[in-house]
């Protein structure tokens, strides 16, 4: 659950956010926000979106993903850390952020 999270919230609204600094056109960001998890991770690091470090914990994260679904491993305890901080970082961002757009109703 935690690198979905990651995958469907982090992950895919920095990609959005980056893609669409680059171009307004709807079809060239629809064709770009269909790369895989990888691609995406590779090129907000080399576009420097992302430090090595976030990029080090993203890909860590995601192979200990890869060994879970695909060859039935179990995570090593500091990875799923890893995972469960990061996820819980990006929920409260998220929680936050609604809250705050919510404000003004109040």
């Amino acid at each position: 659950i935690g690198w979905i999270i990651l995958e469907d919230f982090y992950i895919k609204d920095m990609w959005s956010t980056h893609v669409s600094k680059i171009t307004s056109d709807k079809n060239r960001q629809s064709k770009l926000a269909s790369w895989t998890v990888d691609q995406k991770i590779e090129s907000l690091n080399i576009s420097h979106v992302l430090t090595n470090e976030e990029y080090n914990v993203l890909m860590e994260i995601k192979n200990a993903r890869n060994e879970v679904v695909h060859e039935g491993k179990t995570p090593n305890k500091e990875t799923v850390e890893k995972c469960l901080e990061l996820a819980h970082r990006v929920v409260q961002e998220y929680i936050g952020n609604h809250i705050g757009t919510k404000f003004s109703e109040l």
